[in-house]
């Protein structure tokens, strides 16, 4: 007798989360390890399930692109995703020609005027 073929699970949204029992076929196909440090989740370990390919990267919200990731290695993946896309948006801006937003706070970076800690302002040289 063979087993129950389930049809993959695809969130109608990208915010869509995943129900329960899909969590916990995810969490049973990646044999209970961490994605990220590969190491044995826990009763009492904190984990979630983590886009392997992020949204922002062109990842889709589907059972097949979602693994466990503990909840120390959530934060670290999520900023290394974010500078990922944020490379990839910078280098297709420049290819396009699309110039960087100057600010018109004259004590900006940009601005014509530089703070002083002591509360003055003095022009940049």
């Amino acid at each position: 007798m063979t087993a129950r073929s389930v049809p993959e699970w695809i969130g109608k949204t990208p915010d869509t989360l995943a129900p329960p029992r899909v969590r916990l076929r995810v969490f049973q196909n990646a044999g209970g390890c961490c994605h990220a440090c590969t190491r044995k989740i826990t009763a009492s370990d904190r984990w979630d399930c983590d886009h392997v390919v992020a949204l922002i990267n062109g990842g889709q919200n589907r059972e097949s692109n979602l693994a466990p990731i503990c909840g120390n290695c959530h934060p670290t993946k999520t900023a290394a995703d974010v500078a990922v896309k944020s490379k990839t948006y910078h280098k297709a801006a420049k290819a396009a020609g699309v110039k960087r937003k100057r600010s018109s706070f004259q004590t900006s970076r940009d601005g014509r005027w530089k703070a002083k800690i002591g509360g003055g302002v003095v022009p940049r040289d």
